[in-house]
């Protein structure tokens, strides 16, 4: 990776880690299309969403821990790992422009959902619905990165305040990119990545970023939060199906 693209790739981070903090998810959605639009491929991608992902959602489940539904956490965490070891198979024998067409399609019908729930109610999730949120968030995850939208959906549609689904799906979020990344590794996903070096400065910038993000969350009022969590998923969703034309 040369300066240039380093120095890009930091102001990327940074501008979605902003947003990332006030939704709690949105980071890697932002990321992700930009990072392939400036010549990212979709591997690379992945584990700089993953890194990122992991290191600033440790940061925001700390200060949030009192509101973390460990239940909630415990579901979604034990459906995400089948779906990301089915990712990982999925990585190696599809198509990287398929993925990232039927992600994107994915993406944009979580968004439509969401927008939805704002006019739709509240409905809590059964254990199950969970589970399965969980599963599906984990194949994504594996496959293009984008972990967050299937649990937000869920989080919206169970009515929580802003504060609490940031929690919640931070807590969700370190156990998803932390095993994400421990079976890219075991599969050799994670060897001839061309950042590493630039590692570290893109996780300063993250974290930095995210806090900002985060004081800003706390002053948002619900309506709000909800809708910019919607529009968000449906804008990355439709930049991820164009990156894949």
């Amino acid at each position: 990776m040369t300066v240039t693209m380093a120095a890009v790739v930091c102001v990327v981070v940074g501008a979605t880690s902003v947003l990332g903090g006030v939704t709690g998810f949105g980071a890697a959605l932002l990321a992700t299309p930009l990072l392939l639009v400036i010549g990212m491929d979709v591997t690379d991608t992945v584990v700089v969403n993953l890194m990122i992902g992991l290191a600033t959602r440790c940061g925001t489940a700390a200060q949030l821990f009192a509101a973390i539904d460990r239940r909630c956490v415990a579901l979604l965490s034990a459906g995400c790992l089948p779906g990301i070891l089915v990712g990982a198979i999925t990585l190696d024998i599809t198509p990287q422009v398929l993925l990232k067409f039927i992600a994107g399609i994915a993406v944009i019908v979580c968004g439509v959902m969401m927008a939805r729930r704002v006019r739709a109610g509240v409905r809590q999730p059964t254990r199950s619905i969970q589970f399965l949120t969980g599963l599906l968030s984990g194949y994504l995850s594996a496959t293009t990165s984008l972990t967050g939208p299937a649990p937000a959906l869920m989080l919206l549609r169970s009515g929580t305040t802003p504060v609490v689904f940031i929690a919640n799906i931070s807590g969700y979020l370190i156990v998803a990119c932390a095993a994400t990344l421990a079976v890219l590794a075991v599969q050799g996903g994670l060897t001839g990545i061309s950042f590493w070096p630039w590692m570290p400065a893109l996780i300063v910038t993250a974290v930095v970023c995210n806090r900002l993000g985060l004081k800003i969350a706390h002053h948002v009022k619900g309506a709000t939060f909800q809708a910019i969590v919607a529009t968000l998923v449906i804008v990355a969703g439709i930049g991820t199906c164009v990156t894949a034309l």
